[in-house]
């Protein structure tokens, strides 16, 4: 039975030569919020103003952290959401226009707005009863 030096054995536990938790990669933030708690101790006329300041301080180290697209992808990218938000316009307004040219026609004649209503009804139930016996639920 061989039995390997201690501090190996810990460090493979997770835990340093002293027998202490290693520290994470968050172990940065500590000392930052020990600063920060120094620095939040102002009176009441400058606290705010230092509040401000460490935010304003926060918002550029995280926009420093951005990955900006290039003027390429941001064009391109601009033309998809044209061409789908033109697209889906074009679908809505159509659709908007049968379904009021339906109603108008519906309303001169009783019979085939309710012959309309009971197809729909009956499309949605025959798709609505598809997935309930193709996928039982458990």
């Amino acid at each position: 039975m061989s039995v390997e030096n201690p501090t190996v054995e810990e460090e493979k536990k997770g835990r340093g030569a002293k027998n202490r938790p290693t520290p994470g990669r968050r172990s940065g933030n500590k000392a930052k919020a020990v600063t920060t708690k120094k620095q939040s101790q102002g009176n009441i006329i400058t606290r705010p103003f230092l509040a401000v300041f460490r935010f304003i301080g926060e918002v550029r180290d995280e926009l420093d952290k951005v990955t900006w697209p290039t003027r390429e992808e941001t064009i391109r990218l601009s033309r998809i959401v044209l061409v789908v938000t033109i697209a889906s316009a074009i679908v809505l307004g159509l659709l908007s226009l049968l379904f009021s040219e339906l109603f108008l026609a519906g309303l001169d004649n009783p019979i085939l707005l309710l012959a309309v209503i009971a197809g729909a009804f009956l499309i949605a139930g025959y798709f609505w009863w598809r997935d309930r016996t193709s996928h039982p639920s458990f």
